[in-house]
């Protein structure tokens, strides 16, 4: 087993997500505007606190990713969220720390070697526009040893993409524990006694 700090696969950002999105829908469904009486020029969302929604996502998702990936990871231990003050060049991500079975992982990359080699010339070929910094060549991939923050990542990545697993919040699930509902500032309610 070793451990390896890296960030979460399949996590896409929050920009323009469906994590950012539940904000406006959430108050347009509950009416939490008109509930506090806030007046025209705030927002539900404004009285969120971003911060710890985004991060009770983020330990929801690496419990989820966790368990899907049980074969291979003794556990996920979420570290942070990692936002780029400008997205033009990066996206968020869940940074957090792995535990896995390392021979159990290579085993799986060989014995599913043409898919990783398609994955990793696809996804590290420089082209117009990208310019990669690791490797196209699979084989340069396997060697535990040379394993970092970035290969750790992208490997599992490719172990959900290949078996076909989808990492996300279940409806009933993330009303439960992740709704911006339950991360409103009491602030709010300075609103509502007005």
């Amino acid at each position: 087993m070793i451990k390896i700090d890296t960030w979460l696969p399949q996590f896409g950002g929050f920009y323009e997500s469906e994590y950012t999105e539940i904000l406006y829908d959430e108050d347009e469904y509950f009416g939490f505007s008109e509930i506090y009486k806030l007046p025209p020029d705030k927002d539900f969302h404004d009285f969120v606190e971003i911060d710890l929604y985004y991060n009770n996502i983020g330990v929801f998702l690496c419990k989820a990713t966790q368990d899907a990936l049980s074969d291979f990871i003794k556990s996920i231990q979420h570290q942070c969220i990692v936002s780029p003050k400008f997205y033009n060049f990066e996206n968020d991500s869940i940074n957090c720390e792995m535990e896995f079975d390392e021979n159990l992982v290579l085993d799986y990359l060989l014995e599913n070697s043409i898919a990783f080699e398609k994955y990793i010339f696809d996804r590290y070929s420089s082209r117009d526009g990208f310019t990669s910094f690791y490797s196209n060549n699979s084989a340069n991939w396997l060697r535990i040893e040379d394993w970092d923050k970035h290969h750790v990542g992208s490997i599992f990545e490719f172990i959900l993409e290949n078996e076909s697993i989808l990492i996300s919040i279940p409806e009933n699930e993330f009303y439960e524990f992740c709704s911006p509902s339950l991360f409103i500032s009491e602030n709010i309610l300075n609103y509502e006694i007005n």
